[in-house]
């Protein structure tokens, strides 16, 4: 039996999203961790865009010495850089704050 179609199989037995996950788990499991997601604080989105907002002002303010509005742009600049970047790289769904989905 192939990997779709254990995961075909796991979708057409399964009675509700609990247990689609938890057939899934044994089928596919990359597709069974895409169905629950993760929590925010442990997906590296919001750590990810922080950390180069962060660097791109410390580097200009300290590094390169220019004024605070050109600092402030240039960190701007690399927050929205970084959040698409982020989401881009990002496969599995936010399902909560601090805690995955409950299924």
């Amino acid at each position: 039996m192939t990997p779709t179609q254990a995961a075909n199989d796991a979708v057409a037995a399964a009675k509700d999203v609990p247990d689609l996950v938890t057939k899934l788990r044994v089928a596919d499991p990359a597709l069974a961790a895409q169905i629950e997601g993760k929590a925010l604080v442990a997906s590296k989105t919001p750590w990810g865009t922080l950390a180069v907002s962060a660097a791109a002002y410390l580097s200009t303010r300290y590094g390169l010495g220019w004024d605070s509005a050109t600092d402030a742009l240039v960190a701007g600049g690399a927050l929205v850089l970084s959040s698409y970047a982020m989401r881009y790289i990002t496969s599995v769904p936010i399902s909560g704050w601090f805690k995955g989905a409950k299924l």
